[in-house]
């Protein structure tokens, strides 16, 4: 290891081995190669600070002396709530992608709980889209893993009543639904059927790719874990030059090239001034820089108040984990004495004390809580 590799960064990748995976990518690989003092980690190797990017390992994070943040970009306490929880009390400070996020994890921590956005290294995304003399837009765009395939769904019959055909790169074949297929046999009803090209999802030709069509569709959801995901796809679709429809208006206004033209003028500003990867970079130093300082002057990154939540089982009562707040997430949650499985609520009843704590001298309290 080179003298001034003081960071380093255990990608989810790394830890799982595995390959290609977005979130490696956007927030371990292209921050490290604008971040000098930073490598990726190396099993053995000493560091004076760590980021588990989306990497649940606590016993390594006990056992590390120095700045440890744990960086997350998808809401993985909605399936581990304890796993989540028992990592975060070991670090000193947990970065997120999204401000939805921020405010989930904050309900659990009174961790330092930062927003970094997920940005881009403008030298992966040297292709740009060229609209001009294309007129009414042909083709739209969709890409991701096909885990959203139910998001482009709901899009198809505003897509077929625009006589646009479909490109869609993942790492699944995209099938229409019968409703939308021609028939078989015997005559076809006139009107417009969409045409699907599927191309694989590669890294040396995603965004090749996506220039192929007019525009990019990125319908969003609030539902479920999709309300905590980062606009990464639009960013990308915007550093290519090619605009994003998020919604039936916006794809009725792309039909239009001077639309577009204009644009993917205003959007390709915006990437170079608020989406390149170095701007992450500088806000982790200075989030690193902010936990030395606080450590080395003797203050506490904050007054840490645990709760014990104890296991409701009569014939156990081990501790099952330990919280700055006498709240819980919903989720589930083992005993690691008794291997028993718990829901929030029967923590909650099991451990009314904690409740009582928190609260202790205020007016009426046993009139609330019984």
């Amino acid at each position: 290891m080179e003298e001034n590799k003081t960071c380093a960064i255990l990608t989810f990748e790394r830890y799982h081995g595995r390959r290609d995976i977005g979130s490696s990518r956007i927030r371990g690989h292209w921050l490290l190669k604008y971040w000098p003092e930073a490598e990726e980690f190396v099993q053995g190797r000493e560091y004076d600070t760590i980021i588990y990017q989306k990497v649940y390992w606590p016993e390594h994070a006990r056992a590390f002396k120095g700045v440890k943040i744990l960086d997350l970009c998808d809401p993985d306490f909605l399936s581990f709530v304890y796993q989540t929880k028992e990592m975060i009390e070991e670090v000193d400070a947990v970065t997120v992608s999204t401000e939805s996020l921020k405010n989930a994890i904050e309900a659990f921590t009174d961790k330092p709980v930062i927003h970094i956005p997920d940005r881009l290294d403008l030298e992966y995304h040297k292709e740009k889209k060229d609209h001009r003399g294309n007129g009414k837009a042909k083709t739209l765009v969709w890409f991701g893993y096909s885990t959203g395939f139910h998001l482009l769904k709901a899009c198809l019959s505003d897509i077929r009543k625009l006589e646009l055909n479909l490109i869609v790169i993942s790492d699944s074949g995209f099938m229409l639904p019968l409703n939308f297929l021609p028939p078989e046999s015997g005559p076809k009803e006139d009107k417009f059927y969409i045409e699907v090209t599927n191309l694989p999802w590669k890294l040396g030709t995603v965004n090749s790719d996506i220039i192929k069509g007019d525009f990019v569709i990125n319908p969003r959801s609030q539902l479920g874990k999709w309300k905590y995901k980062s606009n990464n796809k639009t960013l990308t679709s915007w550093a290519l030059g090619m605009p994003v429809a998020h919604n039936e208006g916006e794809l009725k206004k792309f039909m239009d090239e001077e639309a577009r033209v204009k644009e993917s003028e205003r959007r390709l500003k915006e990437i170079q001034d608020k989406w390149d990867v170095k701007y992450s970079v500088e806000e982790y130093k200075k989030l690193i820089d902010e936990i030395i300082e606080g450590k080395n002057s003797g203050k506490r990154i904050k007054d840490k108040e645990e709760y014990v939540w104890v296991c409701p089982a009569e014939s156990c009562n081990a501790n099952i984990l330990k919280t700055e707040k006498p709240f819980l997430m919903d989720g589930i949650f083992k005993c690691k004495s008794c291997n028993r499985m718990f829901n929030a609520d029967d923590l909650l009843r099991a451990n009314i004390k904690n409740l009582k704590k928190y609260v202790e001298g205020k007016e009426g309290l046993d009139k609330i809580i019984g």
